[in-house]
């Protein structure tokens, strides 16, 4: 007898602990998980891509980033000096839908959208005496829709190829050595 009022106890309490998940389970909001867009999609949108490669972290006066962006109509390389973004230099390159087309394709087989499933926090002092890297999307209002990044010290939640991805975003600005054969991104 002793057994059987037991076992009816046994019963209630998991009985009790699945009515509690089950309430409290559907009852907490479901996050959505926006998916990064598709690349393919962006060709025909004011969308642009953009890639900046960040030096070391230095002396603001000596501090320099290199950022590229690329859009359906322009190309764009700019030169940043110290740490509120200032452009010190630009310049601007033609471009067209058909070429963006084949640039954000080639993206995709770079996996240029890819998130890594580690999650570091973005942090300057992650890789502060190597470079870090973003990669972003970036709506035609200006709202960011994606954004990853990378270190020369492997942090990051890029999972893209790095090598590659870089190169292709540097071989979009015809004259992308004599922009930047000035600038220093190391101390």
């Amino acid at each position: 007898m002793r057994l059987r009022y037991l076992v009816g106890f046994i019963l209630v309490i998991v009985l009790v602990i699945f009515l509690f998940t089950f309430v409290f389970h559907s009852s907490s909001p479901s996050k959505k998980v926006s998916a990064p867009p598709s690349l393919s999609t962006l060709a025909n949108t004011d969308d642009v891509v953009q890639y900046t490669q960040d030096g070391v972290i230095n002396a603001d006066q000596d501090h320099r980033a290199i950022r590229i962006t690329i859009g359906q109509a322009v190309s764009d390389v700019s030169i940043i000096q110290g740490y509120q973004g200032n452009v010190i230099n630009s310049d601007q390159y033609p471009n067209n839908q058909a070429a963006y087309s084949a640039f954000l394709n080639a993206l995709v087989l770079e996996d240029y959208t890819t998130k890594l499933k580690t999650s570091y926090v973005y942090n300057n002092a992650v890789c502060p005496l190597g470079q870090r890297f973003t990669f972003e999307i970036i709506d035609g209002s200006g709202n960011v829709l994606q954004n990853l990044w990378s270190t020369s010290c492997g942090a990051g939640n890029f999972g893209g190829d790095l090598g590659n991805t870089q190169t292709l975003f540097t071989d979009q600005i015809p004259d992308y050595s004599v922009v930047t054969q000035n600038v220093s991104l190391q101390q």
